[in-house]
């Protein structure tokens, strides 16, 4: 019996990890896919992990780990200061992680809005990603291939990755986005958004600009 390909998509519960694991999961090839939440350390990581969760309920995903990377967004590499490094580090982790899994694909649901330069900056930092990664000799028992990394939304608008997770189906409810939602409330992912901090804005712009309704938690 020939074997399925296995994906894990990198998920922290938004909309374009949503649509990267309904994307996915429609591949033609049927591939097991798998969601990898990373735990970066930021105040919404509760909520967000609990839409992770619901998004892999919702798919009927059992394959649902978790990398700890609690510096990420703070301290030296930190997002705020050197964003390419940082991204740079989840994806070597990434990898890491998905060659131990023996994972044939590694999707990172980076998206750009179609901006040139941040998808200039977003292929250099998976291409260096990959060389480093290509160094690294497998370990005992390991595959000689490393996972191929995908970044499939790379070059859309974001009122494209819209368009697309509504071909699939994706439940947009289960994608969280907003800075504020939850912090303070345990978690609570049925904190409605804010709908005032630059995610909230851009998610607005997105569902406004491909006139879609956006079905998110009533607001306050």
């Amino acid at each position: 019996m020939a074997r399925h390909p296995l994906t894990l998509v990198l998920n922290r519960g938004g909309l374009a990890g949503l649509v990267a694991t309904a994307s996915a999961l429609a591949a033609p090839e049927e591939p097991r896919v798998g969601l990898v939440f990373v735990d970066d350390g930021r105040d919404t990581t509760a909520v967000r992990r609990e839409a992770v969760r619901r998004q892999a309920d919702f798919f009927g995903l059992t394959r649902l780990d978790e990398l700890s990377l609690p510096g990420l967004f703070s301290g030296p590499g930190a997002a705020g200061s050197r964003p390419r490094l940082a991204a740079a580090r989840l994806l070597i982790e990434a990898l890491a992680h998905a060659g131990l899994k023996k994972a044939d694909t590694l999707v990172w649901p980076v998206a750009c809005n179609a901006r040139p330069d941040a998808v200039s900056r977003a292929t250099e930092t998976q291409l260096v990603a990959e060389q480093l990664a290509d160094l690294e000799d497998p370990l005992p028992g390991e595959p000689g291939v490393n996972p191929r990394l995908f970044a499939p939304l790379l070059s859309y608008t974001d009122a494209q990755v819209v368009e697309l997770g509504r071909g699939y189906g994706a439940p947009f409810a289960l994608a969280q986005s907003c800075e504020q939602a939850g912090i303070g409330l345990a978690g609570n992912p049925d904190t409605p958004p804010c709908l005032m901090c630059p995610p909230c804005r851009r998610r607005a712009a997105a569902f406004r600009t491909a006139g879609v309704a956006d079905l998110q938690p009533a607001t306050h």
